[in-house]
């Protein structure tokens, strides 16, 4: 039985995923601008390790501002715009670092090591590059950080379903706050 509860006092604060972006340093420099877009596209778009893995070049319209999410087995498809920072983070990554990999599985976005697809192993490594014990970070907890700050700023609930994905509703208001939980944090 898997623990479908979100404990929202165990969130990232917003600070600490500004903090992730900025301040990220990969362990290799030719890695840098690739760890930027994936950390990127965690904070910004609130992707699962599965649409990072499964993104592909076509789905990005530098032009258009957009990022196409295709649908799997737990999200729906869905078009997310891009932040300004991340247009020209994306062009100059498919410019200048992209190129360089022979990609085995055809057009993929982001690689790993020798061109290979990215997984949830090597997302954690890039995310904790430098972190010890508590100060380690999840892709999925980034995630539902994202989901909550949406609803917390007062986002319209249908909104922030269809921005992650959900296909029910109930899932994205399990990431509501509730007032109890607010008081408790005050």
């Amino acid at each position: 039985q898997v623990n479908r509860q979100i404990a929202i006092e165990e969130l990232y604060k917003k600070e600490e995923l500004d903090d992730l972006y900025e301040n990220h340093q990969s362990s290799k420099k030719e890695h840098q601008r690739r760890d930027e877009v994936l950390i990127s596209l965690l904070i910004y778009q609130a992707l699962t390790v599965l649409e990072i893995s499964q993104l592909k070049v076509s789905d990005v319209d530098l032009e258009k501002g957009l990022i196409r999410i295709q649908e799997n087995k737990k999200n729906r498809g869905r078009e997310l715009n891009l932040k300004a920072v991340q247009i020209m983070l994306l062009h100059k990554y498919l410019m200048e670092d992209r190129v360089r990999y022979t990609d085995k599985k055809k057009g993929l976005l982001l690689l790993g090591e020798k061109g290979r697809p990215m997984w949830s192993g090597g997302i954690s490594r890039i995310l904790n590059q430098n972190r010890q014990g508590q100060k380690r970070m999840l892709a999925q907890k980034i995630r539902q950080s994202v989901i909550a700050h949406l609803l917390k700023a007062k986002n319209d609930v249908r909104i922030v379903q269809a921005f992650a994905g959900h296909r029910r509703s109930g899932s994205t208001e399990a990431y509501a706050q509730t007032g109890l939980e607010e008081l408790k944090i005050a």
